[in-house]
Formats: C-alpha cells, structure tokens, sequence
C-alpha cells in the first residue's frame, strides 16, 4: 500500500471517529451539525412584517428552566413557563426542521423551518404565513 493511501486512510478515520461534541452527525460530515439534545429557550416570538423587521406579536423570553429538547425518537419536548409541550420532529438537513404545530401546514403536510445554528446557538424560522395584515413567522432562539 502506498504511504499516501495509507494517510488518506488514517485521516478519514479519525475524522469519522473524532466527532463527540454535542450536535455533531458523523452521518453529516459536510461541517453541519444536529439539532439533537437539550438547548436553552433564549427567545419565542411571533412577529408581523415583510421584510422580517416590524412589530413583535408575541415575545417571550425564556427563563432559566425553559427548553427545547430534541430526543432521537422524533420528539421535542419543550418547556416554556408553566407550558410544557410534546412536538414531533422530523430534520431535514442541517438548515431545514419540520415540527408539529410549529409554522404553515398546507394540505395536511407542514412546511419546513429554517435553522441557522453554530455549536452554541440555534435559530429556528418558520416560512412566511400570508394574513391581510402581511406575513407572520415565528422565531425561536436557542442556546447550549
């Protein structure tokens, strides 16, 4: 075997291996990462604009005991308050996330939100949902 097989050998393996940190998929190499596990509530609002940038309906600012709690048997279990909630899952890829009764259902089916996520920070959009006085999306910021 030639020295330069044997080290690509050597660097994917490790590279396959050394993936512990909380929300990093081997299965997603590509430099994304999972949504997987508990993330503190940081921020849950609903927001009436266009353009993303007008008046707040709803803004509640997550205490110290709030989370959303990705499990790996398609459930989130969320705490907000004196709520407690139980919606299902499903992540479409590192920057896509279907929830139950989180954004726009059409035709029975829910339309994906948008996550933007670093190791330490997650922002969950849904799409925009058309009313006569704009759109509506919610907001989720979560933090580890």
């Amino acid at each position: 075997m030639k020295p330069q097989s044997l080290l690509a050998i050597i660097l994917l393996f490790s590279v396959l291996t050394a993936c512990t940190k909380p929300g990093c998929d081997p299965g997603m190499m590509n430099g994304s990462m999972s949504l997987s596990g508990k993330w503190q509530l940081v921020q849950d609002s609903i927001s009436n604009s266009w353009l993303k940038t007008a008046p707040v309906i709803t803004n509640y600012i997550g205490g110290a005991g709030d989370y959303f709690d990705f499990r790996s048997d398609g459930f989130c279990y969320t705490k907000e308050g004196d709520a407690y909630d139980t919606l299902a899952y499903k992540q479409v890829s590192s920057k896509s996330i279907i929830m139950q009764n989180f954004g726009l259902v059409i035709n029975g089916a829910t339309e994906p939100s948008v996550v933007a996520q670093t190791s330490t920070t997650a922002d969950i959009t849904t799409q925009n949902i058309l009313s006569p006085s704009g759109t509506i999306f919610r907001e989720v910021k979560l933090k580890r």
